[in-house]
């Protein structure tokens, strides 16, 4: 998790906090919440390191995000790729994690976790 933390700042530092975009932040925290809230009772020892990463994946998002400026006519393939690689690594990392505390256990097999997983992670 260290790694990958670590790496999602490197990319926080790359993309840059321009544009602002405060609506994409918003909508990212939002959702960060949702799944804080989600996760939280079954962290135990990881209380603070998961939301810790979890802050750090959503601010990579966001800014990822932020880059795209469709309406502007501003976008290139490249900030849309990295926008559409970090929703889709959002998405690998939240199925994992609610895999991981057993919070989607109930609802899909570990082979359809799993599949979904790597698709996206590999899709990013």
């Amino acid at each position: 998790m260290l790694s990958f933390a670590l790496a999602h700042i490197s990319y926080i530092t790359a993309f840059g906090f321009y544009p602002f975009n405060m609506s994409a932040g918003a909508l990212c925290a939002l959702l960060g919440a949702v799944v804080h809230y989600i996760m939280y009772p079954n962290l135990q020892v990881y209380s603070v390191a998961v939301p810790t990463y979890n802050l750090l994946l959503l601010v990579m998002v966001w800014r990822a995000v932020s880059r795209v400026q469709l309406f502007e006519d501003l976008w290139t393939w490249t900030k849309l790729c990295s926008c559409f690689g970090g929703i889709l690594f959002a998405i690998s990392d939240t199925v994992l994690g609610l895999r991981e505390f057993g919070l989607i256990s109930h609802l899909v097999s570990q082979q359809q976790c799993q599949l979904l997983v790597m698709i996206t992670y590999y899709a990013a």
